[in-house]
C-alpha cells in the first residue's frame, strides 16, 4: 500500500485527506516540517499545507528538490501555483480544495516517479526493482539505496547470502547511470578484473561503468593486494569507476584482525549499507511470503493460494539462512504441490524437505505410519482417531493414527528387525528433521561465538543451549538404537499400572525440572496386559518423556487406566515462545521440546501395534492435548504373571 504523509498545522485538514485517502492509502499525519528530513522520507508521496500567502514559489521548488518523494502543495494563493516552476513529481492545489481535484492529483503525482526511477524502471524488471521497496528491502535499506544511487561514491553491502544484495546493487547501478555498463565478479575472479574492465565500452564521461565484487570478504590476501593495485592504477589515468561490493560478515572486522587490507577497506566502504537477514525481519515474513505467493500462482496460471495461521507462525518461526532467496524457492514448491487454496503449515517444503503432491489416493492418509500386521482379534480402541482440526491445522503434524487394515505380507522387507520398508523411511524422515532444528542452531551459535565471545549473556545461553541441544540429539539416537534392537514381541501378561510407575520413577528428575507431577486418576491396578514387557516400557518411556517435554510448567499430567486396558494422558501443553538462539538474535522461535513429540511417539506407536496395540493424539483449544493407548486385554486373561 502506497505511503501518504500529511503536513499540515490545521488538523482539520488533516483529518479530511486522512478520510478522502485513507481506504486506499497509508496515510501519516504531522503538524509541521519540524524534525522531518525532506532526503530521508521514506514515503510515495508528500503533501504540504503552505498557510502563507507570501510563499515564494522558488522556495516551494527548492523544497521539492530535496524531497526524496513526489511532492504536493497545498497553497493558499492562485498566483503561487501559476508561478511556481512546472517540474516532474510535483503539483499545487489552491485551498479549499474539491475531493476530486485533490485524488486527481495525488494519482498523477504517484504515477510520475522521479526521471531516474521512471528509465530505471525500463531497465529493471518489477521484481528487481521490489528490493527497493518495503516488504523485501526495509525502508532503511530502501532509502540508503536511492540515496547512494546519487553519488559517485563506493558502496559496500553487508548481507547474508541470499538477502537480495546483488538486486540491490542492480538497482543502485540503474538508478545512477543508466547508459554505463556493468559488470560483475566474484572474489575469485579478481585477477581478471583488469582485462574486464578494459574490455568495456568506453561509454559517456557521465556515466562511468559500474563494477560489482561478489564476496569480496572471501578474498586473500594477494587479490587483495592486486585488487588495491588496480584500483589505484584506474585511478592515476583518471578512469572512473562506481565501486559496489558485497561481503558476507563483518568486514571491518577482517581488518582489525589483519586479515583484508585496511587500505582496500576504506576504499570499497566509502557508503556502507547493512542488510538484516530474514530471520531478524519476523513482522515482514507474512507479507513477503504473500507477495511471492502472488508471483509465483501467476507464473503458475493458478489462483493465488491464502496461508494459514499455523503456515505463516512456522514461517516466522523458521530461521531462514538462505534469507530471501531460499523463502523464494520454499513458497515455489509449496506452490508447484499444492495448486490450492489454502495451505496449511504441513504442506509448507521449507529446509531440505520436498512438499508432497496433493494428489493422493483417497485412502491414504496425510502422514501415513507404518505398522505391523494386525492381531487375529483386535482390540477396542479407546478413542475415535481424531480428525482434523480446522483452527489447529498443525495438530496434523503430531497425528498418530492406527491403520485400518494389515500391511501385504508379500511386501515386508526385514528391516529394522521385522519393521517394514516404509517404518524405515518415516523413521529416516522424522530423525533427520529433528535433527536439523537443534544443528542449525549449534552451527548458529559456533558461527556468532567468533563476534560475541566477550558478550557474557551470550556465552551463557551459547553453552544451555548447544548442551541442551546435544542432548537432546543424543537421546533421540539412544532411542533410535534402543528400538532398532527390538525383535518380535515377547509377549507376557503385564500390569500395566505397576510398569507405568517403574516409568514415571525413571522420568522423575524431568518432572522436576518441569516442577509438574504425575496425578494419577481412574486407574484398575489389577488391569493387565499381553504385550512385550521391554518394548511396553520403551514406549511409554518415549510417550511420556514426549509429553513431560511439553507440558506447561508447574502444572499435571493426569494419567488414567480404564478397565479395557486403555491408558489416557491429558495435559496443558507450554505456549510457544522463544527460545534462547531464537531470543538472541531477535527471531521468533518454538519453545524447547515442540518437536519433540513426533519421533518419539512414532517409534512407540510402531511397538505397541506390533504388540496389538495402538496410540491416538488428540490436540484442543487452549494448549490442552490427550494421548491415548490401547493395549490388548484379552489375550492377557488366563495367563498367570511372571515372577
Amino acid at each position: 500500500m502506497k505511503q501518504i504523509l500529511v503536513v499540515d498545522e490545521s488538523q482539520a485538514v488533516r483529518e479530511t485527506i486522512h478520510l478522502l485517502l485513507g481506504s486506499d492509502f497509508a496515510v501519516a499525519q504531522k503538524s509541521s516540517l519540524e524534525d522531518l528530513d525532506l532526503g530521508e522520507s521514506a514515503t510515495d508521496l508528500l503533501i504540504v499545507g503552505i498557510s502563507s500567502a507570501d510563499a515564494k514559489p522558488e522556495e516551494l521548488s527548492e523544497m521539492a528538490r530535496d524531497a526524496a518523494c513526489p511532492v504536493l502543495f497545498l497553497v493558499s494563493s492562485p498566483y503561487i501555483a501559476a508561478a511556481a516552476p512546472k517540474r516532474t513529481g510535483v503539483d499545487y492545489l489552491v485551498k479549499p480544495f474539491n475531493p476530486y481535484g485533490l485524488r486527481e492529483k495525488v494519482d498523477a503525482l504517484l504515477s510520475s516517479r522521479k526521471p531516474a526511477e521512471r528509465e530505471a524502471s525500463a531497465v529493471l524488471a518489477p521484481r528487481a526493482l521490489r528490493y527497493l521497496e518495503p516488504p523485501f528491502a526495509t525502508e532503511e535499506v530502501a532509502r540508503q539505496a536511492r540515496k547512494f544511487a546519487e553519488t559517485p561514491f563506493p558502496v559496500l553491502i553487508s548481507a547474508e547470502p541470499g538477502c537480495g544484495q546483488e538486486a540491490v546493487a542492480r538497482a543502485i547501478h540503474a538508478l545512477a547511470n543508466l547508459s554505463g555498463a556493468w559488470l560483475a565478479v566474484h572474489a575469485a575472479e579478481a585477477a581478471q578484473l583488469p582485462a574486464r574492465v578494459a574490455a568495456l565500452p568506453p561509454g559517456q564521461a557521465d556515466a562511468p561503468p559500474t563494477v560489482y565484487i561478489r564476496d569480496v570478504d572471501a578474498m586473500d590476501l594477494a587479490a587483495q593486494s592486486a585488487l588495491l593495485d588496480f584500483l589505484l592504477a584506474e585511478e592515476t589515468r583518471g578512469r572512473d569507476l562506481k565501486l559496489i561490493a558485497n561481503a558476507r560478515g563483518d568486514l571491518l572486522e577482517k581488518v582489525y584482525r589483519g586479515d583484508f587490507l585496511d587500505a582496500l577497506y576504506y576504499r570499497l566502504a566509502t557508503l556502507v549499507m547493512s542488510m538484516p537477514p530474514l530471520r531478524a525481519r519476523p513482522a515482514d515474513i507474512p507479507v513477503i511470503a504473500e507477495r511471492l505467493a502472488e508471483e509465483c500462482s501467476q507464473r503458475l496460471g493458478i489462483k493465488m493460494p491464502r496461508f494459514s495461521a499455523a503456515a505463516l507462525e512456522r514461517l516466522r518461526n523458521y530461521l531462514w539462512f538462505g534469507n530471501l532467496d531460499e523463502m523464494e524457492s520454499v513458497i515455489a514448491r509449496t506452490l508447484a504441490a499444492h495448486a490450492k487454496e489454502l495451505i496449511d503449515a504441513p504442506d509448507l517444503a521449507l529446509g531440505d524437505r520436498p512438499a508432497q503432491p496433493l494428489e493422493r489416493a483417497a485412502h491414504e492418509p496425510a502422514r501415513p505410519v507404518a505398522a505391523a500386521p494386525a492381531p487375529a482379534e483386535a482390540p477396542p480402541q479407546a478413542a475415535e482417531a481424531p480428525a482434523v482440526h480446522p483452527a489447529r491445522p498443525e495438530a496434523d503434524a503430531f497425528l498418530v493414527q492406527p491403520r485400518s487394515a494389515p500391511i501385504n505380507k508379500s511386501k515386508e522387507v526385514s528391516v529394522l528387525n521385522n519393521g517394514h520398508a516404509q517404518e524405515l523411511k518415516i523413521l529416516i524422515g522424522e530423525l533427520a528433521h529433528e535433527l536439523k532444528n537443534p544443528m542449525v542452531t549449534v552451527k548458529t551459535f559456533s558461527q556468532l561465538l567468533g563476534d560475541r565471545f566477550d558478550d557474557p549473556a551470550f556465552r551463557v545461553r551459547f553453552q544451555q543451549t548447544v548442551n541442551g541441544d546435544i542432548q537432546r540429539m543424543d537421546d533421540l539416537l539412544e532411542s533410535l538404537i534402543a528400538f532398532s534392537h527390538f525383535g518380535a514381541p515377547e509377549k507376557e501378561k503385564v500390569l500395566l499400572y505397576e510398569q507405568l510407575r517403574r516409568v514415571e520413577e525413571e522420568l522423575l528428575s524431568e518432572l522436576i525440572k518441569r516442577e509438574s507431577a504425575l496425578q494419577w486418576g481412574q486407574r484398575s491396578e489389577a488391569v493387565a496386559a499381553f504385550v512385550d514387557r521391554a518394548q511396553f516400557i520403551f514406549a511409554f518411556k518415549n510417550i511420556l518423556a514426549a509429553v513431560v517435554g511439553q507440558v506447561k510448567a508447574k502444572s499435571e499430567i493426569q494419567v488414567d487406566i480404564d478397565e479395557r486396558g486403555g491408558v489416557s494422558i491429558r495435559y496443558a501443553r507450554e505456549a510457544p515462545g522463544v527460545g534462547a538462539l531464537a531470543e538472541y538474535v531477535g527471531a521468533a522461535a518454538p519453545a524447547q521440546g515442540e518437536e519433540a513429540l513426533p519421533l518419539r511417539v512414532l517409534l512407540a506407536n510402531i511397538l505397541l501395534e506390533r504388540n496389538g496395540g495402538a496410540v491416538t493424539i488428540k490436540h484442543f483449544d487452549g494448549q490442552k492435548s490427550l494421548v491415548s493407548a490401547q493395549l490388548p486385554i484379552e489375550h492377557a486373561r488366563g495367563y498367570e504373571l511372571k515372577p
